[in-house]
């Protein structure tokens, strides 16, 4: 794995002005996306989450998963992939 993958959108959450969550999540996409390797996130204890905006922000990442880059919410083991989510 590279370890600048999410430099910049942690960049983009520490800037002064806020930006929407999907410019952040799209420049974390693009980085994923550029990985030649299968990229696996996974999210524990998500159920745990009562945030509408971080459920959207999932949602728009399921939305927009690069081909490479798979999603596991965990403990349910719920798993996404690009072709899961079409």
């Amino acid at each position: 794995m590279q370890l600048s993958v999410g430099d910049n959108s942690l960049a983009l959450l520490h800037s002064p002005q806020p930006l929407p969550v999907e410019a952040v999540l799209m420049t974390l996409i693009n980085d994923v996306g550029a990985i030649p390797e299968d990229v696996t996130i996974i999210l524990d204890d998500y159920h745990l989450i009562n945030s509408i905006p971080i459920h959207t922000g999932i949602t728009f990442l399921l939305e927009h998963l690069p081909p490479r880059m798979h999603l596991v919410i965990w403990p349910f083991l719920l798993c996404f992939n690009h072709s899961s989510t079409k």
